[in-house]
């Protein structure tokens, strides 16, 4: 009995999602397509190179376990892309799929050591909205939370204010959390790192300080901007780096600009700096600020008006937690008011905030 190629995949859909968390899920599996089931061997069409490479190394053994249990027989797996040329011969004596690859880049307390993880329990991968214009950052972020220290070391995050790079280095943090309760994390600011230095240093526990940020399996360090002209912490974030790197823990870093651009730098950290994968993410576009949001409304409860949404997202073009942090005070101010949710109640609200940001 033959089975619809459709229904088929369906089913390994349904399976997939039992077995696999639901970033993992979302952003590898559902975004792939089967193509063809011909003589044993099932091709699936991924979105992009990024994602087959991931699939081959990560999910094929499970993506082929499934397939074959429900086919009940052997099967070969083949995962492709749109982005590559697809020759492949499929007959019953010899199959064989060849692929021409193209090239494809991608732009993509003061006075004690930190002994908790302070992340927000809301920064995780499925609160973050994805959108063309981030998708290359959230997918290396995704990518190096399910497999710490082996694809980008470091993990580089950079952005203008506001545009999700803390939400996703504390993605990282909290996926790490849940999947890996074992392992050892630390998520700390550049300024308390240095601020925790200082204190080493006057307290004469350097080997402390040490010891505290290099025995762990995942440094997140956030706001590395604010490390420039600071010699002595670039001094010992350098041997901190490099003793995390050669044990093959992962170190990932969000900043408001690329490597290249942070004055005052050594060089030899900017190589380190640079020689993972650096992730640049850009302002949303205008639908993806409606979608941005209808999210944070959903969140709260509230149903917005989509001449409202699209308002606000028209006002508020770079700054993402801006615009968040205005439609609550907006909303506040018309619940405690009692007026309605149109445009002309809300306006005056934001032109009021609007002008306050523009004379800080």
């Amino acid at each position: 009995m033959t089975i619809p190629i459709d229904y088929l995949w369906s089913q390994v859909l349904e399976r997939l999602q039992l077995v696999l968390s639901r970033p993992t899920f979302e952003t590898w599996i559902k975004t792939a397509n089967v193509e063809r089931l011909e003589n044993n061997c099932l091709v699936i069409r991924s979105s992009d190179p990024f994602a087959r490479n991931w699939l081959q190394k990560y999910y094929l053994k499970t993506i082929t376990h499934v397939v074959q249990d429900i086919l009940g027989h052997p099967v070969k797996i083949y995962i492709t892309t749109p982005q590559e040329e697809n020759v492949y011969q499929l007959n019953e004596q010899e199959t064989k799929l060849e692929v021409r690859p193209q090239n494809f880049i991608y732009e993509i307390a003061p006075n004690q050591l930190t002994t908790n993880i302070k992340l927000n329990p809301k920064y995780i991968f499925s609160q973050f909205t994805v959108g063309a214009n981030n998708r290359i950052a959230y997918v290396a972020a995704l990518a190096v939370a399910e497999s710490p220290g082996t694809e980008f070391n470091p993990f580089f995050l950079c952005g203008g204010v506001g545009l999700g790079k803390t939400h996703l280095i504390q993605a990282i943090g909290n996926y790490s959390l849940e999947n890996h309760p074992n392992k050892k994390i630390i998520y700390v600011s550049t300024e308390q790192f240095t601020s925790e230095l200082i204190t080493a240093i006057r307290q004469d526990s350097m080997q402390s300080f040490r010891q505290h940020y290099r025995d762990i399996d995942l440094l997140l360090l956030d706001d590395i901007q604010f490390i420039e002209g600071k010699e002595y912490t670039q001094e010992e974030f350098f041997h901190t780096f490099n003793s995390l790197y050669e044990d093959g823990k992962q170190v990932v870093l969000a900043c408001d600009r690329p490597p290249s651009q942070i004055t005052r730098l050594q060089e030899r950290l900017y190589s380190r700096f640079s020689m993972g994968l650096i992730a640049d993410i850009k302002p949303p576009n205008l639908e993806e600020r409606i979608v941005i949001i209808q999210k944070k409304a959903e969140s709260k409860n509230i149903n917005l008006p989509m001449d409202i949404i699209e308002y606000i997202a028209s006002k508020y073009t770079s700054d993402i937690r801006e615009m968040e942090g205005a439609l609550i005070r907006a909303l506040t101010y018309i619940s405690i008011s009692g007026l309605s949710i149109t445009i002309e109640n809300v306006a005056p609200v934001l032109a009021e905030i609007l002008n306050i940001h523009e004379s800080e």
